[in-house]
C-alpha cells in the first residue's frame, strides 16, 4: 500500500491539473480559422454570383461629408511603410514596433492608442505576438472604429490578429493582415458579443438579413458597411460557416481586386 499511494496521488493530481488547464481560455481556442480551401471556394462563388462580389463605391455619411472616402483594401495593400505610418500619424494613432522578430509581417506594429476614440485590444493581452498587426491592417481599422464610434462603441476586443503558420493552411493572419473580432462595448456599458447577439442565417448573404434586435442590426450594419466601402477584401460573418459562429474575420489580400462578404 505504501508504494501504491504515491501513484494514486499522482494520477489524481494529473486529472485535476488537466481539468484546470482545460478551463483556461486561450486566444486561439474558440477562434477556429477557416480552412483555406473553404475560403477559396467562397471566393470562387463570389466571383460568379450577384451577392458578395465587389460592391459599388459606398456613399459617405453626413458626418463625413466633404471628407475623402476611406482607402479601399487595394489602396491599403499598395501602401509602403512610410505612407502607412504617415496615414496613422495624421489620425493621431500611436504605435511601436515589437521588440521580437515577426518575419512574415511586412510592417509589424503594436497599438499604443485608441483609433477614432475606440480602444482596440486583444481579449487576452498576454499573447503579445497575437496583437501584432501589419500597419495596413491598423489603417483599415480606422473605418471600423469610425463606424463604431458613431454608434457609441468605445471598445473592441479581438481573439488575435497575427497567428503562427500551420503547414498546409496559409492565412493572412500569418502576415498580420487579418483580425478576428468578437466583442464590442458601448460607452453606456452595454456589451455586444457576436456569439450571443449576431442573428445567424447560415450560408445566406449577410446584407439580406433582417435582424430584430438593436445589437443584431449593429453587427449586420457594420459588416455590410465594411463591404460597401471595400475596406477589406474578405468579410466573414457568423453566417459563413460553423468556424465563424462567434466572430468576424476581416482581412486584406494584397493583389486581389475582389471583395467578398459571407
Amino acid at each position: 500500500m505504501i508504494r501504491i499511494v504515491p501513484v494514486v496521488l499522482l494520477l489524481l493530481c494529473g486529472c485535476i491539473a488537466g481539468r484546470v488547464q482545460a478551463q483556461q481560455p486561450a486566444a486561439d481556442t474558440d477562434a477556429v480559422e477557416m480552412d483555406r480551401d473553404a475560403l477559396q471556394q467562397l471566393i470562387a462563388k463570389a466571383r460568379t454570383s450577384d451577392t458578395g462580389t465587389t460592391p459599388p463605391a459606398a456613399k459617405r455619411s453626413e458626418r463625413d461629408a466633404g471628407v475623402n472616402p476611406p482607402p479601399t483594401s487595394q489602396d491599403l495593400a499598395r501602401m509602403n511603410e512610410e505612407q502607412c505610418l504617415s496615414y496613422l500619424s495624421q489620425r493621431h494613432i500611436r504605435t511601436h514596433r515589437p521588440d521580437f522578430e515577426m518575419p512574415l509581417v511586412k510592417m509589424p506594429l503594436l497599438l499604443d492608442s485608441p483609433i477614432e476614440g475606440v480602444t482596440v485590444a486583444a481579449k487576452w493581452p498576454g499573447n503579445r505576438k497575437g496583437s501584432v498587426m501589419d500597419c495596413r491592417l491598423i489603417a483599415a481599422l480606422v473605418e471600423v472604429c469610425r463606424f463604431c464610434a458613431d454608434r457609441g462603441v468605445d471598445r473592441i476586443e479581438f481573439y488575435s490578429a497575427w497567428r503562427a503558420p500551420k503547414k498546409g493552411h496559409p492565412s493572412r493572419h500569418n502576415e498580420g493582415l487579418a483580425i478576428d473580432i468578437r466583442w464590442f462595448t458601448r460607452k453606456d456599458g452595454l456589451s455586444i458579443d457576436l456569439l450571443d447577439h449576431y442573428e445567424r442565417n447560415f450560408h445566406q448573404p449577410p446584407c439580406d438579413d433582417e435582424p430584430t434586435s438593436d445589437e443584431g442590426i449593429f453587427l449586420r450594419d457594420l459588416a455590410c458597411h465594411l463591404h460597401r466601402t471595400r475596406t477589406f477584401n474578405v468579410v466573414l460573418t457568423p453566417n459563413a460557416d460553423e468556424a465563424h459562429t462567434n466572430h468576424f474575420h476581416f482581412d486584406i489580400t494584397p493583389g486581389a481586386s475582389w471583395h467578398i462578404i459571407r
